[in-house]
């Protein structure tokens, strides 16, 4: 932590900050409208990064991309 970075993370912790910790870091740092987008942005990610992604849920999922997208 002298030059306050993190080494040594494998994948896997790498996906558990960007994924669990990053919405709360931006919490209280971004305005609203940011935090939204990004939370939005988060959400989707999660959902095509499953094991198993329900093939009736990827129309949804391109609209809701188009849109975070647009924002």
């Amino acid at each position: 932590m002298e030059h306050l970075k993190l080494m040594g993370l494998k994948s896997h912790d790498c996906n558990v900050l960007m994924q669990d910790l990053l919405p709360v870091a931006i919490c209280g740092i971004l305005p609203k409208n940011v935090r939204q987008v990004i939370n939005r942005l988060y959400l989707f990610f999660n959902a095509i990064c499953r094991k198993v992604i329900d093939p009736t849920k990827l129309d949804e999922l391109e609209n809701e991309v188009i849109i975070i997208l647009c924002n």
